[in-house]
This record gives C-alpha cells, structure tokens and sequence, in this order.
C-alpha cells in the first residue's frame, strides 16, 4: 500500500500527516508503524481516525496447495477515541471478530505460540520416526528412562542442566524425570515442582517470554551510548 505523508516532523521526531476531517484538512501524529493513507479517505469525526500496522498472518498449505490463513494479526489505534492505547488486533480465518491485545497479553500470545511451535516441531519429528526420548543407564523394566539399577522404588531419568552464565561448574535450574512406585509420579521435576507434561510446557512457555525480556535488557544496552 502506498501512503503519504507530510514531510514534516513532531518534536518528538514522530511523523505527522493530513487527514481531512468534514473537508477540512486536520494535521496529525502518525507513529512510524502505521500503513493507512490518511490522505485517501476523509472522515466525519476526528474520532473516527484509525492507525493499522502491517498485517501478519500464519499460513499453512491445505489440500491442492492452496495457501490457508490460520491467525492473523496486525497493530491498531483510535488516537481520538476513548480508549487511544495502541492494541494488536488479533482474528482468524473462522472468526469474524477481532480480539484486541495489550503489550503483556501480546507476549503472552507470543510465548504460546513458541510452545506450539515446539509441540508441532515434536510432531514432525514423530511422522519421521526421529523423536528423541530420554534413554537409562539402569536394567529398570518400569521405565526405560530410569537410570536406577538393582532392586529400587524411586525411578529418575538423566538430568537436563542449564550451567550458571559465569562458566562455573555450577547449574542455574536442572530438570528429570522422577517416579516412586505407589507414590509419586511419573512427573517433571522441574524448579522444585512437580509437573504434569501439559504444566511442564506451560512453564517452559513462561520462560521463553522471560528470556525474551532478558535479550531486551541487552538489546537496551546495545542502544545506549558509552558512559
């Protein structure tokens, strides 16, 4: 989509463009990420102007290789209206509504969909017949990912261990698999919890979102100047 846009630039360095408000030509801020020729269209209410961003959707390949939307998404603002905080508006192709996010509830969208991203990768690897599991050490016939030998009743598998960022020896947070006959299990054992596979996702989702956040401290600091 073309778009037009003054020239000139708010004090906040921010981008300003014309919109014609009952024919009256109205000067306006325009953030950076919005798409709409403001100029095109005029309006009865300077309520009624809207900023859209660019707009994403997920595809997938159905039957006859036609190319299916399956979520789509994009940034909206109504800076004259009650609510003027931007949002991401988010829909599908089998709903007719859109549903509007705030910042936290966007990360939180985004964190899911690693997840499911995860899971659909675990899939692909299961139609290859290449999905890994965890494999004992130990003669256990309970479970074949226990690393016990010998007569026993508390089954662990091999640790999965994040090392401290330090390059120590020591480990940040550690997970296994753990199982006592008649008792507990089998469950993750994961930051001092147990958890079912649906909750060990979930927490792994979260932590994906926290990471996010940690890459932006670094991110932050790229853009600072030296002290």
């Amino acid at each position: 989509m073309s778009i037009t846009h003054t020239e000139q630039q708010t004090s906040q360095g921010e981008r300003t463009a014309l919109v014609s408000v009952r024919g009256k030509a109205t000067e306006i801020a325009c953030p950076s990420w919005c798409t709409v020729d403001h100029t095109a269209k005029g309006v009865a209410a300077i309520e009624d102007v809207f900023h859209t961003g660019e707009c994403r959707s997920v595809l997938f390949t159905g039957h006859g290789g036609e190319q299916r939307g399956s979520l789509l998404a994009e940034l909206w603002q109504a800076p004259f209206a009650r609510d003027t905080a931007p949002k991401l508006t988010v829909s599908t192709d089998q709903d007719d509504d859109c549903h509007e996010l705030d910042a936290d509830a966007t990360d939180q969208l985004a964190a899911d969909l690693e997840a499911h991203a995860a899971w659909l990768r675990s899939q692909a690897a299961v139609l290859r017949g290449t999905r890994p599991a965890l494999t004992g050490t130990g003669s256990c016939h309970a479970h074949r990912w226990c690393t016990a030998t010998g007569d026993h009743q508390e089954h662990t598998s091999p640790m999965v261990k994040f090392p401290h960022p330090d390059g120590s020896s020591g480990v940040v947070v550690d997970a296994y698999l753990f199982a006592e006959d008649g008792g507990t299990g089998p469950v993750v054992a994961f930051c001092d919890a147990d958890l079912t596979p649906a909750q060990t996702r979930a927490a792994v989702a979260d932590m994906r979102a926290w990471l996010v956040k940690v890459e932006a401290l670094a991110d932050t600091l790229d853009g600072e100047a030296p002290a």
